[in-house]
């Protein structure tokens, strides 16, 4: 084609099927989830669509929310999850934004589909994630079954097991058309860049494209610590309570997870890792998450011990790391302090 903007005829039939795979995603569950349990050989499931949650057999959600009552979970309304009645419009603007892209045949908007669609996906399995983490530790302290330090979150993806249900999640035939779709979307917009007739030069356009090429292979964010069954990489012990969990992320992507904050600390320290790309600690207050040490508040304090014993805990805010003091006493210190103190007391 003469218009150097303009996408080739293959790119458009290429990127057209993917969009046909878009679409049909809504007629396929997007995620499924399947438990195992000896109370319950035949097994049970979930199927999530994009506007609705359903059972993988007629009386699977019902029953599990029966299960659920018992160790304190909350129950499973689809009427209630906000995100089903969100989906099925972020599809059809996908698909109309599609629609523009073929009409227009315009590489900067099949560059910016690729990216929103990424953005909507990041946006979405977090999220996913966020209920996953709510749904299974905010428990209610009346439940007829308590395990102390026990949670139930299921796993983003791949198996856990928890208690004596072997949980398994992974995208459905929904999300893997999905999936495929944006890599169609992806190939058509890096073989316009790579067929292109003149050198290709540095821009911005193409390493957007390299990016949406290795992004699913870049990724250095924290991943959930399997408590009860993890060990840490420092003392080797098996890490249990989800208020101290501890994660180091290097340059190449490796990560590393900790029983404690001290655990993490002394093992920077004795490994000379100089390649860090982050470090990230559990909020002691609140669901627990991690978050960037950067972002965080030490507090020391004789009252609450970690699992290492150095009586260490870490806060999102200040306001939540004044309300532990306020009833535990102690005394707040920077991570260098943290450090030497770590140093200082295990040399």
């Amino acid at each position: 084609m003469n218009d150097e903007n303009k996408l080739s005829k293959k790119s458009l039939i290429i990127f057209s099927l993917g969009m046909l795979l878009l679409a049909a995603s809504y007629f396929f569950p997007i995620w499924t989830i399947d438990l195992d349990a000896p109370q319950y050989p035949e097994g049970m499931g979930l199927r999530i669509w994009a506007d609705e949650i359903r059972g993988e057999n007629e009386h699977d959600l019902n029953n599990l929310n029966k299960l659920n009552h018992y160790i304190g979970m909350k129950e499973i309304d689809p009427e209630a999850i906000p995100e089903l009645k969100i989906i099925p419009f972020v599809l059809i603007f996908m698909i109309l934004f599609g629609a523009a892209v073929i009409i227009t045949k315009k590489k900067k908007l099949l560059l910016a589909w690729n990216v929103i669609l990424i953005l909507f996906l990041l946006v979405g399995l977090y999220d996913f994630y966020m209920w996953e983490y709510d749904y299974g530790h905010n428990l209610n302290p009346n439940a007829p079954i308590k395990v102390p330090g026990m949670a139930y979150q299921p796993p983003l993806i791949g198996s856990k097991q928890l208690l004596n249900i072997t949980a398994v999640s992974l995208p459905g035939i929904g999300g893997i058309l999905i999936g495929t779709a944006l890599m169609l979307s992806i190939f058509s917009y890096t073989y316009e860049r790579v067929m292109n007739k003149r050198k290709i030069r540095p821009s911005a356009e193409l390493a957007a494209a390299i990016f949406l090429l290795l992004f699913s292979g870049c990724s250095k964010e924290p991943v959930p610590i399997n408590y009860g069954n993890d060990n840490c990489d420092y003392c080797l012990m098996t890490i249990i309570e989800s208020k101290f969990g501890t994660e180091l992320i290097t340059d190449k992507g490796k990560i590393y997870k900790f029983d404690s904050i001290e655990c993490l600390a002394a093992f920077e320290t004795e490994h000379g890792i100089d390649a860090v790309d982050s470090k990230w600690v559990t909020d002691f207050s609140g669901i627990h998450q991690l978050i960037n040490h950067n972002d965080a508040y030490f507090l020391l304090s004789k009252r609450l011990r970690s699992p290492m014993g150095l009586f260490l805990s870490a806060y999102s805010s200040v306001e939540e790391l004044e309300k532990v003091k306020s009833e535990f006493g102690g005394e707040e210190i920077t991570w260098n302090e943290l450090v030497d103190y770590v140093k200082q007391k295990w040399d």
